[in-house]
């Protein structure tokens, strides 16, 4: 190893640091795409309509892993669980529909607000929140 000058790395041995650098950064990148597309276990999400006012929410999802023991909740923007939609029950791989009418686990009307969807897969030790909001019109007292 040569320095050019006063101590300076050669242009080889900024070259070196250079690749391995690049080798770590794709490394990390293709690492952390994996664990993206791992954490993905429910997919194509999407919610429709409100609820409220004698309306319902359609809710679907596909989920890639099936799980023996799942909970499908709407929660409030606090994560609260509002309403069970499923409760401990086998949930298969494959797309699924739920329908919220707007009222909380008693059978009152919840609060107008925006709600969220929680998906507690039991057996794989998952808990996921995906996007997607429900919006409570007023007017279902």
């Amino acid at each position: 190893m040569s320095a050019t000058a006063a101590g300076a790395p050669s242009p080889r041995t900024v070259l070196s640091l250079f690749l391995v650098l690049l080798l770590a950064t794709l490394g990390a990148f293709a690492l952390t795409r994996g664990l993206r597309a791992q954490a993905d276990i429910v997919n194509a999400v999407e919610i429709e309509g409100q609820a409220g006012g004698g309306e319902f929410a359609t809710i679907r999802f596909t989920l890639v892993d099936g799980d023996p023991s799942a909970d499908v909740l709407v929660v409030d923007l606090a994560g609260v669980p509002v309403k069970s939609l499923l409760a401990s029950e086998p949930l298969a791989a494959g797309p699924h529909e739920f329908v919220w009418d707007g009222r909380d686990e008693g059978g009152k009307p919840a609060e107008p607000g925006r709600y969220g969807l929680r998906v507690i897969l039991g057996e794989q030790e998952r808990d996921i929140r995906p996007a997607g909001r429900i919006r409570l019109a007023p007017g279902v007292r």
